[in-house]
């Protein structure tokens, strides 16, 4: 049973969720801009015999009624919105059985306590008969008539007189009060008893309610009246009956007052009063929902469109910014009226479209959008074709430099035509800048011949390159250069085998080295070709007669000056080496080896150059390994070698290095640049912030 009664209160919350969330979905849309549903929405469940329904009030303002009972959809006709409204309101409002009830007990414990001591006051007064109907009254015009009647009033009117006016009694100024207050508290008890007893058949339940809670509003407040002064003196000072200006009929009357139960049926009728809603402003709820609900959808169907046009009036705005923003970018450079003439028409057109949408003429702005898609696509094609232009010109004037640059890395000191020819060439390239830095914009026509002189020049920078490259390959190849480059690791080989040398020892003592041994090994020769043969002329396999001893030595002459030439050939070529040379010896070596060291070098430096150094040699890393070389990337600062995150000693970081080709990148006043391929392989670059920054080493790689 329990269990059955959870089931169905579970099944009961669940509709009721459903309700509310099919509410909020339909009356969102409706919302006006700024409006909130959970801030701004309350939503009434009234349920009438017709159906269920939903009396939604936006901002205090009754806007729909819901029709619940099948699909959700707004009541429109006013005399069903009027029909369920007062029939919800009736049976939710309207005081039940037990509230009258309750009210009507706790006005009658009121009425209870007004006992024989207030009438019999009322009576000794003359404001009031025996059977409690009203007498006579007391007022200034009659000169309290109705104490005078009564003869133990009068006396002790005459006896409380201040001077000959009877008026000046201070009895005759209470029953003055006590005359006006009494008349309106039994009018004020007879509108609330017959409200009382029609409520049932009020026409205006909220009319009736509100006159019996101001009837005794009223009563309370002239009670409230009844004990003060000058009332108050009845029962304040004239206590005593033996006493001739006492009145002590009047004691006790105001004291016995139930005040409590009268606030209680004033409170009770308050709220009643409240709840319910007049016919007045039952008539102002219907109307306003008669009037909202096709306000409100007009409104949702004029804010929907108007969102459909502007999302896609905001597609036209992005494709047209994206246009403008990448023609300015090379509208700065190159001057091009053609295009500036279609940016102009399209924003003229998306103006015009603008202007459509404010007057909500939607279908027009729709046909004249087509155009502007077809002007935009003109405009894109014309932008492309100057960004094409100008990104050629740009990377013309990159592989420029960058030819420049590489060319002077291939050029020493001797090569005197070819200097001659860079030099023109770097004249020509600064004056082609110029014209782009500083008379830009300028036409489409110059654009592409600077472009042109741009590959000119690229152009020409390579043909040093091959030139160079090539005699450099020639010299690298020949025999002597093969020879060596073996002599010249055998005879490192062989000195380290016996006394081992540091990196600095075997750079600065390679030259002596090898000498010593290209000697020690024609010795060796001399003295192996000589055993050799007095050991074949003491066997008698060679026999000297006179003229054999002559041809024997013209051979051993002209052996001895061969081996001698030789040898002098063999240590010129690898003393040659031992001297800088250009980028095309250092570059073959580099390209063969499949190790290769990045050092740069940032003693005492400041921040801005050590950063710029430290991102080029980064760059100069990631070249190197695209080329799938094995990189050792150090940092010397001071006596210190910085790997990554290990701190070793400068000279273990150069053992490290030995005999492989290494990039060395140092901080000078001129930009130049010094290759060795002897023993050590290194390639050291100087230069300024502008020179790193730039880092056309890393391009020269290719």
């Amino acid at each position: 049973m329990r269990k059955g009664i959870l089931l169905l209160s579970l099944l009961v919350l669940a509709s009721l969720l459903q309700a509310q969330l099919n509410v909020t979905e339909f009356v969102t849309p409706y919302l006006y801009r700024g409006e909130n549903y959970s801030r701004d929405v309350r939503v009434v469940d009234a349920k009438v015999s017709s159906g269920n329904y939903s009396i939604v009030i936006i901002n205090n303002t009754y806007t729909f009624l819901l029709n619940m009972s099948d699909r959700i959809y707004p009541v429109e006709n006013q005399a069903s919105i009027n029909s369920v409204l007062r029939q919800y309101y009736t049976t939710a409002t309207y005081p039940t059985h037990a509230e009258l009830d309750s009210l009507n007990s706790s006005s009658q414990s009121f009425l209870a306590s007004r006992g024989s001591e207030e009438a019999e006051c009322l009576v000794v007064t003359g404001l009031e008969n025996p059977d409690r109907s009203p007498r006579l009254t007391c007022t200034a015009g009659n000169i309290c008539e109705s104490c005078q009647a009564v003869p133990v009033c009068r006396d002790v009117m005459k006896g409380t007189q201040e001077t000959p006016d009877p008026m000046s009694s201070s009895l005759v100024k209470a029953i003055v009060v006590m005359s006006v207050n009494f008349q309106l508290i039994r009018a004020n008890l007879s509108v609330f008893n017959t409200e009382m007893a029609n409520i049932g058949n009020s026409t205006d339940v909220s009319v009736s309610l509100t006159a019996m809670q101001q009837s005794l509003t009223s009563v309370k407040s002239l009670l409230e009246g009844l004990g003060k002064s000058p009332v108050s003196i009845i029962y304040e000072q004239y206590t005593d009956y033996h006493n001739p200006k006492a009145l002590g009929f009047c004691k006790n009357f105001y004291k016995l007052y139930n005040l409590t139960a009268l606030s209680s049926a004033i409170s009770q009728a308050t709220q009643l009063s409240s709840r319910v809603p007049t016919e007045g402003t039952l008539d102002g709820w219907v109307s306003s929902i008669f009037n909202n609900t096709p306000t409100r959808k007009l409104n949702r169907t004029i804010r929907e469109d108007r969102d459909k046009f502007d999302a896609a009036y905001a597609v036209l705005l992005d494709r047209r910014n994206s246009i403008v923003q990448r023609a300015n970018q090379s509208l700065l450079y190159i001057h091009d009226n053609s295009t500036i003439k279609q940016l102009s028409s399209l924003d003229d057109i998306l103006s015009q479209i603008a202007e459509l949408g404010d007057k909500r003429d939607y279908d027009n702005a729709s046909r004249l959008s087509k155009n502007f898609s077809l002007m935009a696509d003109i405009a894109d094609s014309q932008v492309s074709g100057l960004e094409t232009t100008y990104n050629q010109l740009l990377a013309n004037n990159e592989s420029a430099s960058d030819a420049l640059f590489k060319a002077g890395l291939y050029l020493e000191p001797q090569d005197f035509v070819l200097n001659d020819e860079l030099e023109l060439l770097r004249t020509q390239k600064a004056s082609v800048d110029f014209t782009i830095y500083n008379s830009s914009p300028f036409s489409l026509s110059q654009a592409n011949q600077l472009s042109d002189q741009l590959l000119n020049i690229q152009l020409s920078a390579s043909a040093i390159v091959g030139e160079k490259s090539g005699a450099t390959s020639n010299q690298m190849n020949s025999l002597l250069s093969i020879i060596a480059k073996p002599v010249v690791s055998f005879s490192l080989g062989v000195i380290n085998s016996v006394i081992p040398l540091s990196y600095a020892d075997k750079e600065k003592n390679t030259s002596t080295i090898i000498a010593v041994i290209l000697v020690a090994m024609d010795l060796f020769i001399l003295l192996f070709t000589f055993g050799a043969f007095f050991f074949f002329v003491r066997s008698k396999r060679i026999e000297l007669h006179k003229v054999a001893k002559i041809a024997w030595a013209f051979i051993f002459v002209f052996f001895i000056v061969l081996l001698a030439l030789s040898t002098l050939a063999i240590y010129n070529v690898a003393d040659l080496q031992s001297h800088p040379t250009n980028f095309g010896p250092f570059l073959s070596e580099l390209k063969s080896s499949s190790k290769a060291g990045v050092v740069v070098e940032l003693t005492d430096l400041n921040a801005t150059m050590k950063e710029k150094m430290v991102n080029c040699s980064e760059r100069i890393v990631s070249k190197l390994a695209s080329l799938n070389k094995s990189v050792m990337d150090f940092r010397y600062d001071g006596d210190n070698c910085f790997a990554g995150n290990l701190t070793q000693s400068k000279s273990s970081c150069e053992n490290d290095i030995d005999a492989n080709p290494v990039m060395i990148l140092r901080s000078g006043g001129e930009d130049k640049a010094t290759f060795m391929v002897f023993y050590t392989k290194k390639a050291t670059f100087e230069g300024g912030e502008k020179f790193f920054e730039d880092c056309l080493i890393s391009k020269a790689l290719d």
